[in-house]
């Protein structure tokens, strides 16, 4: 059986582009998982681990790496190595095989979920999908080996699910790892955060991110110079990236930048732009600017950290987001969305 008949539902799947799971190659992030390995070899590892840093740059990757090797017989984080990292996630290497088909008993992946009834994912990691904790530490794990949770990611959650991660964190069973992958770790609970271990993850170099591209997407051509041309925006992530090499990503970027650039938008072509993304069939357009739009207001935050005007910027991503689930539960017009989401923006 091949890795395609058994493919997880996932909500981001990008067709073409492999999962974390579904490959073993972590590029560019030797500080991380060296440090990691340290810890694991003093003997007194931690058992939750947030991992931090830009999506796309390697995170999940790492945290299935890390999962393989535990879940083994016999598995001593004493011993743990690159070598030991390298067998584990061969793809050949049966381990590797059940983990990428979400049978290995031993690893629980929390993600937002799929309904069955309504026939989409849901908008969130919800409550229910974290209680799935209790059992899976509640049973006895196979060859009496470790236990791993990966939550990806856990700024997905809402509230409830939050408060029960946190009480599972706050009394683990032995032999238990948690991997909590954060885009923005700064929006988690204070007291998730604080019973964690922090790692931090870098955007990928240039000559690794080609590398982490190729391996993930094995059947893409790429010009890697015109990759760079975009690099403020991809920022070292490889499903950035991607959309750059596949599809036409960079125009809608260099149309979403005039506009924002103006001091006061040009109606004809701010609806033409609204028109392009709110299409039917154009949902891949509506998610690349969701992204443009929170990658802008990212980089505002930055720019004014420190500055009275950083509050402004942090109500503007709430208002923003919260647009963007009425869009999804109310079923509102898009193109509507759209507009108000650039209204939004104007401080």
């Amino acid at each position: 059986m091949s890795l395609e008949e058994y493919e997880i539902k996932i909500a981001d799947r990008i067709e073409g582009l492999k999962q974390p799971f579904e490959h073993g190659l972590l590029q560019g992030q030797s500080d991380a998982q060296e440090h990691f390995i340290r810890a694991a070899n003093s003997g007194r590892i931690h058992h939750a681990w947030l991992l931090s840093g830009p999506r796309g740059c390697g995170k999940a990757t790492f945290a299935f790496r890390m999962a393989r090797y535990f879940v083994e017989e016999g598995a001593n984080p004493e011993t743990l190595n690159q070598s030991a990292l390298d067998t584990v996630s061969a793809v050949e290497h049966t381990t590797f095989r059940k983990v990428a088909s979400g049978a290995h008993p031993n690893i629980l992946h929390l993600k937002i979920p799929f309904d069955d009834k309504l026939k989409k994912f849901k908008t969130q990691l919800s409550v229910e999908e974290m209680r799935r904790c209790v059992s899976f530490f509640g049973s006895t794990a196979s060859n009496k080996g470790w236990r791993v949770a990966i939550v990806d990611t856990v700024n997905d959650m809402n509230a409830n699910a939050a408060n029960a991660l946190l009480k599972v964190l706050e009394e683990p069973p032995e032999k238990t790892l948690f991997f909590l992958i954060a885009d923005k770790p700064n929006r988690l609970l204070p007291t998730i955060r604080s019973r964690c271990q922090p790692l931090s993850f870098k955007p990928l170099e240039s000559n690794d991110l080609s590398a982490a591209l190729k391996n993930a997407a094995d059947e893409v051509t790429f010009d890697l110079e015109d990759l760079m041309e975009h690099q403020s925006y991809i920022n070292g992530s490889v499903r950035r990236a991607f959309h750059f090499a596949t599809q036409d990503a960079g125009s809608l970027l260099n149309s979403f930048n005039n506009l924002i650039q103006q001091q006061s938008y040009e109606m004809p072509m701010l609806h033409a732009f609204a028109d392009q993304v709110s299409a039917r069939g154009a949902e891949d357009k509506f998610l690349f600017f969701i992204e443009f739009v929170e990658n802008y207001i990212t980089e505002k935050m930055k720019q004014d950290e420190g500055a009275t005007p950083l509050v402004s910027w942090a109500e503007v991503w709430d208002k923003v987001h919260a647009r963007l689930r009425d869009e999804e539960s109310l079923n509102l017009d898009r193109k509507q969305t759209v507009l108000a989401l650039f209204h939004d923006l104007r401080l």
